[in-house]
């Protein structure tokens, strides 16, 4: 067994029966519907390889996940963040969702800086072709794990739109989990001269 998974989060989605579990290892689930839009190619040669996040000092590569065969969706291994594969690629029509872990028994890990941000801040999305997309945090929240806004992180959009969740609030050590989650809702930024 991995110890240092015991206090990171993780995320899990369960399409065949459409549940969402955002969360530390064995955490609690909430409904969602599977998400809408397109479902792109598992083999797409362009996807994201790295997000930076200044104000909250982040600088990290992405990686694609998908889901495993129980369902759920796959999670970076630490140090990395998670693109879900199987929506919009960040900078696409529709809701891009960029997962990562908070921490671990051994110290803070890619999204521990994430509950810092606030409206206005830059994030940073570069792909394998080297294209940076630039998005503005609209706003942030900490919500209760069965009270995250899933329709408002799973739901059509008319333009590109940037969803980034990791785990957040107070540690339950009984449980080991956290309590909440964090979730960071972004726009793209206007192109230059607009």
């Amino acid at each position: 067994m991995n110890l240092r998974r015991y206090c990171a989060c993780a995320v899990a989605i369960n399409l065949a029966i459409g549940v969402v579990a955002l969360g530390a290892v064995g955490g609690g689930s909430v409904p969602l519907p599977p998400p809408k839009g397109p479902v792109l190619s598992a083999t797409a040669e362009i996807s994201p390889v790295r997000i930076d996040i200044p104000a909250a000092k982040v600088a990290a590569s992405v990686v694609p996940v998908g889901i495993l065969p129980a369902g759920d969706m796959e999670m970076p291994d630490f140090g990395s963040a998670g693109w879900y594969r199987l929506g919009p690629r960040p900078g696409e029509r529709g809701p891009a969702v960029i997962a990562a872990h908070f921490d671990s028994l051994d110290g803070p890990d890619v999204f521990y800086g994430l509950n810092r941000l606030k409206a206005g801040d830059s994030i940073f999305v570069s792909d394998t072709l080297g294209r940076r997309v630039e998005f503005i945090v609209a706003d942030s929240t900490t919500v209760a794990k069965d009270q995250l806004p899933i329709e408002r992180i799973w739901g059509p959009t008319d333009s590109a739109a940037l969803t980034l969740i990791t785990c957040g609030g107070s540690f339950d050590r009984r449980t080991r989990h956290y309590k909440s989650n964090v979730v960071v809702f972004a726009r793209l930024a206007a192109p230059s001269g607009v």
